[in-house]
């Protein structure tokens, strides 16, 4: 997954604007947050994740709110599995949430 970005999708209203310098806008920040948290992102997309976040306040306190629900997790189901048919199901309902929340 490699990030690709234009100038007018860097938006300074919603970040800051070293942000918007970095190169990854705070959609594509939030977007990827979780794979970022989970070590799915190439090299050199962690880093943009991580420089956004650097800079980006708005950002960052997402997600470390959303570090904060994945330790919570990890803390209340131990080393229980997830079966992967209710990780796609939850990944569908937070899609659904995150498009309803942009509307």
């Amino acid at each position: 997954m490699t990030f690709e970005s234009t100038p007018e999708q860097l938006n300074p209203e919603s970040g800051s604007a070293q942000a918007a310098q970095a190169g990854c806008p705070c959609s594509e920040a939030n977007e990827h947050v979780w794979n970022y948290l989970d070590g799915e992102l190439s090299e050199q997309d962690c880093s943009r994740i991580k420089e956004h976040l650097a800079v980006c306040k708005e950002c960052r306190d997402q997600y470390e709110s959303e570090q904060s629900l994945k330790e919570a997790v990890s803390r209340s189901c131990g080393c229980d599995e997830v079966p992967i048919t209710l990780r796609a199901e939850i990944s569908v309902l937070v899609a659904r949430l995150r498009n309803q929340s942009c509307n």
